[in-house]
């Protein structure tokens, strides 16, 4: 288990171990989510798309 796989994981985390530090570490990671990420860059025939995923705080939109 490590701190990206918890943060993505937003309502459903499956862990095959039953370890005292299991659950507080993921309470500790809970309020992330995954975000998609578009970044559009002109070309000189249209547009060219980057598509890209982010690990975001839910805590930064409160």
């Amino acid at each position: 288990m490590n701190q990206v796989i918890a943060r993505c994981g937003e309502e459903l985390v499956f862990f095959r171990d039953r370890y005292d530090w299991v659950e507080p570490f993921l309470n500790k990671h809970r309020f992330f989510r995954v975000e998609p990420v578009t970044t559009e860059i002109k070309t000189p025939t249209g547009y060219a798309l980057i598509s890209t995923i982010r690990v975001k705080s839910t805590r930064d939109s409160h």
